[in-house]
């Protein structure tokens, strides 16, 4: 709709093209925000712990930066902005893992991230690997290479698929993990 409606402008209007390269900008910003916001409170709503406004709202958020990042580096691969990919993906998978702290605790008391923490730990661990490495290849192996002249500028492209699969696990322990103290809609 953005991008349609800049279009429109632009053939319509004498300076439309000027505002167009304004506009369009912003309302792909803006359409990208209102819909990590809307989506990160779909979960937040359901009360789950694990899907609170502070664990989803960095995961949605990172994977849009993440990959907006990935596609502006594949199609001008310069060290800043492989950096910044470099940064960010490590800023991401910090604040995944970070939930695992909760598994390390004596108390009998199971919360849900202490269940959440031990279902990534345990029988979930091999796709928590999985993910952990497409985003070090994706987001900090790829970027490093290409800005080392170790790798051609070429292969930057390659991060954008790794980092979509690695994108892809996280939400499958996103969903898997989360421990839900009861069916939504139940009395409690």
């Amino acid at each position: 709709v953005p991008a349609g409606i800049a279009d429109a402008w632009s053939a319509l209007i004498p300076w439309g093209a000027t505002l167009q390269g304004l506009f369009l900008p912003a309302m792909l910003v803006g359409s990208t925000l209102l819909a990590v916001a809307t989506q990160t409170m779909v979960y937040a709503d359901t009360g789950r712990t694990f899907w609170s406004v502070y664990w989803t709202a960095p995961r949605f958020a990172g994977t849009a930066l993440l990959m907006g990042l990935a596609a502006a580096w594949a199609l001008r691969p310069g060290w800043e902005v492989g950096a910044l990919l470099g940064l960010l993906s490590a800023l991401k998978l910090a604040s995944e893992i970070a939930v695992l702290k909760h598994g390390d605790s004596d108390a009998d008391q199971w919360t849900p991230l202490r269940r959440t923490a031990v279902l990534q730990r345990g029988p979930l661990r091999p796709l928590l690997v999985v993910r952990a490495l497409l985003g070090i290849a994706g987001g900090l192996v790829i970027p490093y290479l290409v800005g080392v002249g170790a790798m051609p500028v070429e292969f930057a492209v390659w991060a954008i698929p790794i980092l979509l699969l690695g994108e892809m696990a996280e939400r499958v322990l996103f969903f898997t993990s989360v421990s839900p103290d009861q069916m939504p809609g139940l009395p409690r």
